[in-house]
C-alpha cells in the first residue's frame, strides 16, 4: 500500500506522479484531481507505512482506503 500510495504521488516506483494520479482520479469521475491524488496518496503512504510497522494499526486500516 505505501508503494502504492508513492506511485500516486511521486515518479518513483514507476508511477505517474501527481500528474497521472489526478488524470487516474478524472478518468474515474472524481472533481478536484491533484488534491484527491495527494490525499489518497498520502493516506496509503501514511496508513501502509503504520501497518508494517505494527504502530496504531486501528488508525492505520482507517487511512488506508479501499483502492
Amino acid at each position: 500500500m505505501t508503494a502504492h500510495g508513492l506511485q500516486k504521488m511521486t515518479h518513483r516506483l514507476g508511477g505517474g506522479g501527481l500528474a497521472g494520479g489526478a488524470e487516474e482520479f478524472r478518468h474515474d469521475g472524481f472533481r478536484g484531481g491533484r488534491l484527491t491524488a495527494v490525499a489518497a496518496g498520502a493516506g496509503q503512504t501514511g496508513g501502509g507505512l503504520l501497518l508494517a510497522t505494527g504502530l496504531l494499526t486501528p488508525l492505520g486500516v482507517a487511512a488506508t482506503p479501499a483502492s
